[in-house]
């Protein structure tokens, strides 16, 4: 036990000891892991987060946890397919919704646009995971008789709230396949979402509001799911599947397949990219751990000469690099969940100094939730301790296969 408490104090000693001369190597050997450590961290962090933010903005904005398309059914028989799929366990929301081609003219500038009209039932813009990502920036939620464009297309089209939108749509015709049909609406407020592509191109409005614009049979039922069901859907589409209605089921990840698989190749790509950061920070690691064990041969030659065992030696060397490493990988992940900590507020100071300056702010709708998984923090400092361990052991067991008076008599 005495031999063990002297070993720790004497890998102590040549760790941070300011006694030792050469204190400062350790030091930046330790600062060099404590800043490797938290920028790995951090881009995890970030990258992790953007892609379930994005990920989020698709389910819950443009895709819906599941849709399903009817199949010769009423208006009053959807509504009545709402109501029941709605007592299925794990379903929290459901809704009608329809998603018409137009044309938008703003009446006071001229300015016109191709875009996509969605109509979605008005529970949907009070309650639900869609409520939750539509962040009105100026006036109210539209109506039967009123819709509301995007952030995008307000300045696209150089809008003001209240101005009149001329809608043009093609609508199947009794004599001709299609005739334009042309309605006017109000703008009653301007929205954000999470989601660019849906922002440049949609324009929200009621159920009520778009159906003068289509026929029943374009309309559509969606479905958000309870958190615990999101990535577990296969139960939820069983029991509607039992109902034996005249419907087709699509989920999300089959509503956006190749996107879908872009996102996973982009996560494993991630993780690739993560994996080659580890290995340069092991590289690093093990070019410093030599050269710490090189300006500290003499000394090692010193305390074989007064008896040590090699073994006793090597286990010195161990535990100084993992001293090291271990501080310099606490330090990095405290500055790492410190930052994560404080970092909404930043980005919201910065989201106030814009709104100040241009009246919206850059990150409205869009702001990344960052989260450390303990997970992973665990197996990359795991990884940075087996390293470092591994590294002192091969470099001390070759200092200590030389000679002690060739140490002694050359300084390198």
């Amino acid at each position: 036990m005495e031999k063990q408490r002297t070993t720790c104090m004497i890998a102590g000693r040549y760790a941070f000891s300011r006694e030792n001369r050469h204190r400062s190597s350790s030091v930046l050997i330790m600062l060099g892991i404590c800043l490797s450590v938290l920028a790995l961290f951090l881009i995890i962090a970030f990258m992790e987060a953007s892609q379930s933010q994005r990920l989020g903005a698709i389910k819950d904005v443009e895709s819906f946890h599941l849709r399903l398309i009817p199949r010769g059914m009423s208006y009053e028989e959807l509504l009545e397919t709402v109501e029941t799929i709605e007592t299925i366990g794990g379903v929290e929301q459901a809704f009608l919704f329809a998603d018409v081609p137009a044309v938008v003219k703003d009446l006071s500038t001229g300015h016109s646009a191709a875009v996509r009209i969605r109509g979605l039932s008005p529970s949907l813009f009070h309650a639900g995971p869609f409520f939750e990502r539509l962040s009105m920036v100026l006036g109210s939620t539209p109506t039967e008789e009123m819709v509301a464009p995007s952030y995008h297309l307000m300045r696209t089209l150089s809008m003001s709230l209240g101005d009149s939108l001329e809608l043009t749509i093609l609508k199947q015709g009794r004599v001709v396949r299609m005739i334009p049909v042309t309605l006017e609406r109000t703008a009653s407020g301007i929205y954000q979402t999470g989601l660019s592509e849906f922002n440049q191109q949609t324009i929200l409005t009621t159920i009520d509001g778009v159906r003068p614009l289509t026929s029943d049979e374009t309309l559509g039922i969606g479905v958000f799911l309870s958190e615990s069901y999101e990535n577990d859907q296969a139960s939820v589409v069983q029991a509607i599947e039992y109902l034996n209605l005249p419907i087709t089921i699509e989920t999300w990840q089959e509503a956006n397949g190749s996107l879908y698989a872009a996102m996973k190749l982009e996560t494993y790509m991630m993780y690739l990219v993560i994996g080659l950061m580890i290995m340069i920070l092991v590289t690093n690691l093990r070019n410093s751990t030599a050269r710490l064990l090189r300006i500290k041969q003499r000394e090692l030659a010193v305390l074989r000469a007064m008896g040590c065992t090699r073994s006793m030696l090597m286990r010195i060397f161990i535990l100084q690099a993992l001293y090291i490493a271990a501080i310099g990988v606490v330090l990095g992940g405290l500055l790492a969940l410190l930052s994560v900590d404080r970092l909404p507020a930043l980005i919201e100071f910065a989201d106030e100094v814009r709104r100040f300056f241009n009246g919206y702010g850059a990150f409205s709708g869009t702001r990344l939730s960052l989260s450390i998984n303990p997970c992973e923090v665990a197996a990359v400092s795991a990884v940075i301790l087996l390293m470092a361990g591994f590294f002192a052991w091969l470099g001390s067991r070759k200092l200590l296969s030389k000679n002690i008076m060739e140490i002694l008599t050359h300084d390198e």
